[in-house]
């Protein structure tokens, strides 16, 4: 490609603003951004953009709001992550932009949610803080700046290992009523005594 092309692309490049995709005097929806791409900006760029991916126009807040959605971490958990305060977190929900550092690591933490989300793990939260890289977790990993592609990979492919077993096991459809009889009626030290 030449530098012509390359700044033509550079330069041509549609805003994007929020969801939609302004231009001259005209709103899309970026639901629709794939097809308005491919129909409407490509050919009259001249030039094919190979490997493009949807641009991830997210802000802070809508990353934030995805990571909390997907595992569901309270506040203090996700300053926690970030080394900073709840209130560090609260104020980035309501708009305010973290340093780059910071951003850059929510934005890496909401691609993970992501894999998760695409991926169908029921319960990534739990999955999210199991230890098992030494006594680590996914959590405890990207605490640490430690977490590696392959890491999270690796736990997504087991949970979902376990979820097909439990969808074919015997459990799941199991229509037995809970029972109490695996409780213990003997009097537990420091615990309340049966009346």
């Amino acid at each position: 490609m030449t530098d012509e092309a390359t700044s033509c692309e550079t330069s041509l490049y549609p805003t994007v603003i929020d969801y939609d995709l302004e231009g001259t005097g005209s709103n899309y929806d970026l639901q629709y951004y794939d097809d308005l791409f491919v129909e409407y900006i490509q050919h009259r760029i001249g030039v094919e953009i190979v490997g493009s991916t949807r641009p991830d126009v997210r802000t802070t807040a809508q990353h934030l709001t995805n990571i909390r959605g997907v595992f569901n971490l309270p506040m203090t958990e996700l300053g926690d992550l970030f080394k900073v305060s709840r209130q560090s977190v609260y104020k980035w929900l309501r708009g305010t932009e973290p340093d780059i550092q910071k951003s850059d690591q929510i934005h890496s933490l909401s691609q993970i949610a992501d894999q998760f989300k695409t991926s169908g793990v029921m319960r990534a939260g739990a999955v999210f803080k199991i230890k098992v890289f030494g006594e680590k977790s996914l959590y405890q990993l990207f605490k640490d700046s430690s977490l590696r592609p392959q890491d999270v990979s690796k736990v997504i492919s087991e949970a979902r290992r376990l979820e097909a077993d439990y969808e074919s096991s015997a459990l799941k459809n199991s229509k037995a009523p809970p029972r109490d009889e695996w409780r213990s009626y003997l009097s537990i030290p420091g615990g309340p005594e049966p009346d």
